[in-house]
């Protein structure tokens, strides 16, 4: 199961040190800021090592099994950056509408 979602991008690859920088949006919980982190290359799949680069676009997720544990799972996005766009243009303009929708329904439940 899921637990937690990021999606990020790779703002800087540090080789020499097997690190990367990136930037990173919290998907399970959208109130959270933005958050610059470092991650150790070691933790992306090895099909993914040789496309790893600045601007790359990736998920991260923890995910509990069904004895308990937890662990990450990073994976870059296969699809276009146009594609990605796309789907994050979407996503602001749902979250967009859940928030108001949310608050007319508040603002309507106070008032009863």
């Amino acid at each position: 199961m899921i637990i937690q979602k990021w999606d990020g991008r790779i703002v800087s690859v540090l080789k020499d040190s097997n690190l990367l920088i990136a930037i990173i949006t919290d998907i399970t919980n959208s109130n959270n800021p933005e958050e610059i982190i470092e991650i150790e290359l070691k933790y992306f799949f090895d099909e993914d090592q040789s496309l790893i680069s600045e601007g790359s676009l990736f998920y991260w997720h923890i995910i509990e099994d069904s004895f308990g544990d937890l662990y990450n799972e990073i994976k870059l996005y296969r699809k276009t950056k146009k594609e990605i766009a796309q789907s994050i243009k979407t996503r602001r303009k749902i979250k967009k509408k859940s928030k108001k929708l949310f608050n007319q329904l508040n603002k309507e439940f106070l008032n009863e």
